[in-house]
């Protein structure tokens, strides 16, 4: 409902305020003074014989009639002014591609030219009109404006206007003059003005400010490219047409909920982007006409106004309860339009930077565009397509309607995205549109993103090589037996009395028979507390025994293993309390144990029993492991790394430790030697380093390679570690479930600082999932999380931490599990699955000092912080300070850069002080370029 306030003409001088959403604009030029991001085009095709001193003709009294249209702009020091230039002819432009056998082809090119050259906003003009003759009797007239002087209503009045003068001045005889219209867009700014400086605008100002209180983080797009600081260009876009039945239920739903076809759109788009970013708390921005007021409507000009529309797709809703929270929230916005955008960020001061919009990085805007043809005497006037208003932000969803059609155009800037990329948003955004209009009762959560091709490509990226059945048995022990018997005089174990393969062999098998003969079978736990040699010995034979491994003699603080039925230990040591009742001494059994057979128990490995029951504080405690899982860590270890037998592997891990099992397998099931001495590393030698250890790392020979162990931080641990020791060091992800993946090294890098990280060397497969456990695109930020039948059962003696963690795998078969590990990951668009957020844990900061407060030195810190306090009318500032921080904003910012223009006679872009917000970082820029205005003077 209109207010009874209305606008006058108030001014017939040529001189009159920007108008604030002007200011906005104007500032947004400025920091890109280069950039044509705001120039807008339309036109026509003209079919027959064209009027070519009636067409000029017509243009000049579109000028005439309308000021903004012959409007530039300066800025006095205190606010930025239009300057309205007398009426006069408008020339228009004639080319002549008639002759062109590529005449299309060379239209649009001009076309696209002209759109991309930069208009001069104090000089002018800001409209340029084109005639291009393509055929004797086709001729196209385009016109490109600065978005300051119009807006998508604008262009809807300039083609009304233009049709009726053509055919005004087309006729016989003399063109009626035209009545001038009763305010012009100066009115309407010197309004605003006034609105704004009286509190009428108030009571909508509180609502934005409730509205957008307590704002989360911006939304995560998923990008191609981390963002940058090269300026914004024009960017690039792509269109769909929305199949009409998609339309007609889309339609459908609006009318039966009450909403417009705009609101309908938009949830969907919300659903996507809370989908794609994982926030289902989010702004998007939108565009309003912002002509409440009857007057206004047929005036050309910047009318239009921004609005920051706060989503919300939180809890577990339908998407007919998100569609009535979208629905509020878009007619709330409409209801309090009139707040100019600019005004609204300067109350609630968010954080800015130099090319992006505050609150969103992503819009959506409706048009119902009407095209109709008009048909004069002598020719046929077809409307070119009107583009959409342009805005500075990394995607713009334009949804127009036209001629019974919805055709949505996606803009985006192409430092961030790819065509590819902006194409699958698309898809998806089908899917959950169809999803919507078709079922609007159904959960949020419930639909599905990715579609049968990319379900089938992300399951095939993350599936590991698949260790057959059979396979097993060999992966588990037969490696030992098979080197023993190849070279059985081989060091297993170096040690004061070093062990070849063939006593490591007959050791392990003897005591394994003694093992059996004392009750240990499937799912039996053994505890072993020895050390070096014999703790090697006792390991094997525990697993040849078919039994778990259990490592006693060094427990986890805190957390106690379950009883074992047979603990292996030597003479004279304390039985761990707890445990028993068979107990095995192997010095004071050992002619017992010396009496089996030398030969294997023969008894198969069962793939889902459990063969050890590691001891990792890195891992919450204790962690089992089946025997399915040691042999796929050994396929690791041997597509991996395809050690030598002429390798050192230390024995370094703490006992019982995943770093211990790692190195144990690593040397003894490749033929290497396990070192369980201590002493200096010497020859050619592979050094595993637990993520815990990496500052306690021993003397190395110059062709050591080393390995770091750990969680994610493994890659930031290695390549510290790597700068310190002044060679490669790998990174290996020891996933708590039982499942070991490389990590990226260096220079292989996804680019944007995130990790790389490889699937699982046997029958694992990896996945990036969504908190309803649905496969993400490529692309897309979800969680990683490990499947497959190798994967532990759970935390022992932790039924919630199992409840939280492991869960069925939805995409494998009955016996598979999966693994939530909580990390946040995504897959590149090229299959590379790419770490999130990992960074490496540093050392106990010590507390911070006092805040540094150091007042300007030099002279061009001195008058530059006597600027930031005049125009943030501040008694004093420091070099530490921050412009924005202090309650500075964009036209407070160009304030600074005109003062600096008078003081130093330099030419600072206004995107300066957004790259540099501190005081200090801006002075040593302005005398960067105080240095560089020098040079060039000599």
């Amino acid at each position: 409902m209109l207010n009874q306030e209305t606008v006058e003409d108030t001014t017939q001088e040529t001189v009159a305020p920007a108008s604030r959403a002007q200011q906005r604009l104007w500032l947004m030029e400025k920091v890109d003074s280069s950039s044509s991001a705001y120039n807008i085009r339309f036109g026509w095709r003209l079919l027959g014989r064209v009027d070519r001193a009636a067409l000029g003709a017509a243009v000049t009294d579109l000028v005439s009639r309308h000021e903004v249209l012959r409007t530039t702009f300066e800025h006095d020091g205190d606010e930025l002014l239009q300057v309205i230039a007398p009426p006069a002819p408008v020339p228009v432009s004639d080319v002549d591609l008639s002759d062109r056998p590529d005449r299309e082809a060379a239209l649009d090119a001009l076309a696209e030219a002209q759109l991309r050259i930069p208009f001069d906003l104090e000089r002018g003009p800001l409209l340029r009109a084109h005639l291009v003759r393509v055929a004797d009797q086709e001729h196209v007239l385009f016109v490109v404006l600065d978005h300051l002087v119009c807006d998508a209503w604008s262009l809807r009045l300039m083609h009304t206007e233009l049709v009726e003068r053509y055919a005004a001045h087309a006729a016989p005889g003399i063109a009626a003059p035209l009545d001038e219209p009763d305010i012009q867009y100066a009115d309407f700014a010197v309004w605003q003005r006034d609105q704004l400086a009286g509190g009428g605008l108030d009571r909508q100002l509180d609502h934005w400010r409730r509205h957008l209180a307590d704002l989360p983080a911006r939304l995560e797009l998923p990008t191609c490219r981390p963002r940058g600081r090269a300026p914004r260009g024009r960017g690039g876009s792509d269109e769909i047409e929305l199949p009409a039945d998609l339309v007609a239920d889309a339609e459908r739903l609006a009318a039966e909920t009450g909403s417009s076809l705009f609101t309908v759109l938009l949830t969907a788009f919300s659903v996507l982007l809370a989908r794609y970013c994982g926030q289902p708390d989010h702004v998007v921005g939108s565009l309003v006409a912002n002509r409440t007021r009857a007057e206004t409507e047929g005036v050309i000009g910047f009318f239009t106004n921004t609005v920051a529309l706060r989503m919300d797709v939180g809890g577990e809703p339908t998407f007919r309860e998100v569609l009535a929270r979208v629905r509020e929230t878009v007619l709330d916005a409409y209801a309090h339009q009139e707040v100019p955008f600019d005004r609204v960020v300067e109350e609630l001061q968010p954080r800015r930077e130099s090319d992006r919009q505050p609150f969103f990085d992503v819009m959506m805007q409706f048009a119902d565009i009407d095209r109709e043809c008009v048909e004069l005497a002598d020719v046929r006037v077809e409307p070119l397509r009107m583009a959409s208003e342009p805005a500075p932000v990394d995607l713009i969803l334009a949804v127009l309607k036209e001629e019974g059609r919805l055709v949505g155009v996606w803009d985006f800037d192409v430092r961030l995205f790819d065509l590819g990329a902006v194409r699958r948003m698309q898809r998806h955004y089908l899917t959950l549109l169809r999803a919507m209009v078709a079922h609007p009762d159904t959960p949020v959560a419930a639909v599905r993103l990715v579609d049968p091709d990319e379900r089938l490509q992300l399951l095939g990226w993350g599936r590991g090589t698949a260790l057959p059945v059979d396979g097993w048995a060999e992966a588990v022990h037969d490696p030992v037996v098979d080197i023993a018997r190849r070279a059985p005089d081989a060091i297993a174990v170096a040690s004061a009395e070093p062990l070849t393969y063939a006593d490591l062999d007959d050791k392990a098998n003897r005591l394994a028979h003694h093992l059996r003969s004392l009750g240990v079978r499937r799912e039996t736990l053994v505890g072993v507390a020895l050390t070096g040699a014999d703790r090697v010995v006792a390991e094997l034979a525990v697993l040849r025994a078919r039994g778990v491994v259990v490592d006693l003699s060094s427990p986890v603080d805190g957390a106690a293993p379950p009883r074992c039925r047979v603990v292996v230990t030597e003479a004279g040591a304390t039985r761990p309390a707890g445990h028993g009742p068979a107990v095995v001494h192997v010095d004071q059994d050992a002619a017992t144990i010396a009496a089996w057979p030398a030969d294997p128990p023969g008894v198969p490995p069962v793939p889902e029993a459990n063969a050890y029951l590691l001891a990792e504080p890195r891992w919450g405690g204790h962690m089992m492991l089946s025997y399915r899982a040691l042999a796929g860590l050994i396929a690791f270890q041997r597509a991996e790394f395809g050690i030598g037998r002429d390798v050192v592997v230390p024995l370094r891990g703490r006992t019982g430790s995943a770093a211990a099992l790692f190195e144990s397998t690593l040397a003894l099931c490749a033929g290497a030697r396990l070192a369980v001495c201590d002493g200096p590393v010497t020859g050619a030698a592979l050094v595993v380093v637990d993520a815990d250890e990496t500052d306690r790392v021993p003397d190395l020979p110059a062709d050591a390679e080393v390995v770091v162990l750990g969680d994610v931080d493994a890659l930031p641990l290695a390549r510290g570690l790597g700068k310190r020791l002044d060679r490669c060091v790998r990174g290996v992800y020891d996933v708590p479930a039982g499942v070991w993946c490389a990590l990226h090294a260096p220079a292989d890098e996804p680019p944007g600082g995130t990790l790389g990280v490889g699937v699982p060397a046997a029958s694992g497969t990896v996945y990036v999932l969504d908190e309803w456990l649905h496969l993400v695109p490529a692309g897309v930020r979800g969680e990683l999380c490990f499947g497959g039948p190798s994967i532990a059962r759970g935390v022992p003696g932790s039924p919630a931490g199992t409840a939280a963690r492991y869960l069925p795998d939805p995409f494998g078969g009955p016996a598979s599990r999966l693994y939530r590990t909580g990390v946040p990951a995504r897959w590149s668009r090229s299959g590379v699955l790419e770490l999130l957020e990992t960074t490496a844990p540093g050392p106990v900061e010590a507390e911070a000092p006092a805040e540094t407060r150091t007042a300007p030195a030099g002279p061009v810190e001195q008058i530059i912080g006597e600027v930031w306090c005049d125009v943030l009318h501040l008694d004093d500032v420091v070099l530490e300070d921050d412009f924005f921080d202090l309650g500075g904003h964009s036209l407070l910012a160009s304030q600074v850069r005109t003062r600096l223009d008078r003081e130093f006679g330099l030419d600072v872009p206004v995107r300066v002080l957004f790259e540099n917000p501190l005081l200090s970082d801006f002075a040593a820029a302005v005398l960067e370029i105080a240095d560089s205005a020098g040079r060039e003077d000599q």
